[in-house]
């Protein structure tokens, strides 16, 4: 049992550490896709949307900073890598091979990524329950850059190309921004070991089913503190269930027994206390980011769980907070 625990924690790790590469990887992509076209295309460069698309989408495939990334949630990521890598070493094959040699990529790049991210987003809905599975503005921009890339011959020119440049390059970085801002809370959450939050004392007992309930409840909490599944926003309970060696039904009862809550209350209660000490920690932080932080489908339900806890909207409770720290930092002075 010690064995298999410092082996899931190892690879937890280590799937950790490749997210927070994500975003640099992102770039090495962007870099040799951009490179590989100008040299393959003797100093032009004719395909500003598709070279910025596919390190894109790395960044719009990467788990949220609120996820506990997963094997299975940077498959993707890592096949954008591939396929950004394996384009560009191509591209400078077939330049010094032969410098007048058509390059059908090109062509071929804007469908190619359209049928990765359609087979990304049908892949995810199978697992997912509710929420999109991209955000409604990055897939609009993604299709309608895509679609203007497919019909540029149609208006040949600098202006056209610079335009589809700039608003390319526009778009990645936006979301590079994102990615990176996303992530930073989170880098910071996990190389501290925070506060443990507790809801209530384990039941006391000596029928020998509550104490049952309490090991199972302490063993539950002892994993929402230290592996923080709550910010995973699909999570379940039938996968808490299955890190726990118990069933759904048992769990649940469990929870309901020693809160008072059921499963979903009790998952939102540990994401308003993480979103607050986050906020207390980055106070500069939106209610978006933070709610996209802690693990929350939309800002509508952050909203309902936050009032639930602290009686308070997210906005009133960040605005009094910001003047209490700004009060403090006043004071010292």
């Amino acid at each position: 049992m010690v064995t298999c625990s410092v082996s899931c924690e190892s690879k937890r790790k280590g799937w950790n550490i490749f997210s927070d590469m994500l975003p640099l990887m992102s770039v090495i992509s962007l870099a040799g896709m951009v490179i590989s076209d100008v040299l393959a295309n003797s100093g032009r460069f004719d395909s500003p949307v598709t070279d910025m698309m596919a390190p894109a989408m790395i960044l719009i495939f990467s788990p949220s900073g609120s996820r506990s990334p997963g094997k299975r949630s940077v498959v993707f990521p890592l096949l954008m890598t591939v396929l950004a890598i394996t384009v560009s070493v191509i591209r400078i094959v077939v330049m010094m091979t032969n410098r007048h040699a058509s390059f059908p990529f090109t062509e071929y790049l804007p469908a190619l990524l359209a049928a990765i991210m359609l087979v990304y987003i049908g892949v995810k809905a199978m697992v997912k329950t509710g929420a999109p599975v991209v955000k409604e503005l990055h897939l609009s921009i993604f299709f309608i850059l895509l679609m203007v890339a497919v019909y540029n011959d149609l208006v040949p020119g600098a202006i056209p190309l610079l335009f589809l440049f700039g608003s390319s390059l526009l778009f990645y970085l936006y979301l590079y921004a994102h990615a990176v801002r996303r992530e930073a809370p989170v880098s910071t959450a996990r190389k501290r070991s925070g506060s443990q939050v507790k809801i209530a004392a384990p039941a006391r007992s000596g029928d020998e089913k509550a104490d049952n309930f309490g090991m199972l409840y302490s063993r539950l909490q002892t994993l929402f503190d230290e592996e923080k599944p709550y910010l995973d926003e699909n999570i379940t309970v039938g996968d808490i269930a299955k890190r726990l060696y118990t069933n759904k039904a048992y769990l649940s009862r469990t929870i309901n027994e020693h809160t008072g809550k059921n499963f979903c209350q009790f998952v939102n209660y540990y994401r308003v206390m993480y979103s607050m000490d986050v906020f207390k920690k980055n106070p500069w932080l939106r209610v978006s980011e933070l709610a996209d932080v802690s693990g929350f489908h939309t800002i509508v339900s952050f909203n309902m769980a936050f009032r639930l806890v602290t009686n308070e909207s997210p906005g009133e409770w960040c605005k009094r907070i910001r003047l209490e720290l700004d009060t403090k930092k006043t004071a010292g002075c």
